[in-house]
């Protein structure tokens, strides 16, 4: 029951409205703390020195250490460049989640592309970034180098699952099943496509012509009778 709630909230337009609603809470989560610490100079500099406190706590490989302490450095001399590209991605995620969501709206599915190109590069970069630390956990601690990697692969396959959720529904130009049999039989309802003499089949054909002739002998009785 669960399993299958699950899979329907994942699948379908559904699923298009969960993405968008888990894209849009993703950015603003990156895209509020960058923007804060490139405005306020003190909420870089508290986020170093947790960075700084924390791998003093924690006793590493010294060959490790040192080049954690070399990458933390030069990260504070090319912070506000960093956040700046951080800030411009996010923003540009950002756009296009509200596209994905206005062509869900819409059914217009070129407004999709956006989404999953950015998204693509997310996940690519995501698989990147998952495969560093989990190598680097092996350093801290026994027990986040058996729990982080459950957790980044949980991630990252729930992630995929919504990307291929997308694609899916692109290439099926965001027409469920039931519009597409109501968009099939609608202009049948409507009358639009009402038969033609040659294109009715013989027995329709026979039946036409017996009720013509039924009408014809009718009125030709009431004439006689007046």
């Amino acid at each position: 029951m669960t399993r299958a709630c699950c899979c329907s909230l994942c699948s379908g337009r559904s699923g298009l409205f969960m993405t968008g609603s888990i894209s849009l809470v993703g950015c603003m989560c990156v895209l509020l703390p960058c923007v804060y610490c490139m405005v306020r100079e003190e909420g870089w500099n508290m986020l170093r020195d947790w960075l700084n406190s924390w791998l003093v706590r924690n006793h590493w490989d010294v060959e490790v250490t040192q080049s954690v302490w070399r990458g933390l450095d030069w990260i504070d001399e090319h912070y506000r460049i960093l956040l700046a590209g951080l800030v411009s991605a996010a923003a540009l995620h950002l756009l296009s989640t509200l596209l994905l969501l206005l062509g869900s709206m819409l059914y217009k599915r070129c407004l999709l592309v956006p989404w999953l190109i950015t998204d693509l590069i997310i996940i690519l970069s995501m698989g990147l970034v998952f495969t560093s630390w989990t190598f680097l956990s092996f350093f801290v601690d026994l027990l986040i180098a058996i729990v982080f990697p459950v957790i980044a692969g949980l991630v990252m396959g729930f992630w995929i699952l919504l990307w291929r959720n997308t694609q899916f529904m692109y290439s099926r130009n965001l027409i469920p099943e039931k519009l597409a049999r109501r968009t099939t039989l609608e202009p049948i309802i409507k009358g639009e496509y009402q038969s033609v003499p040659n294109d009715l089949t013989p027995k329709m054909q026979a039946h036409k012509q017996t009720h013509k002739q039924t009408r014809r002998l009718n009125n030709q009785t009431l004439k006689h009778i007046s």
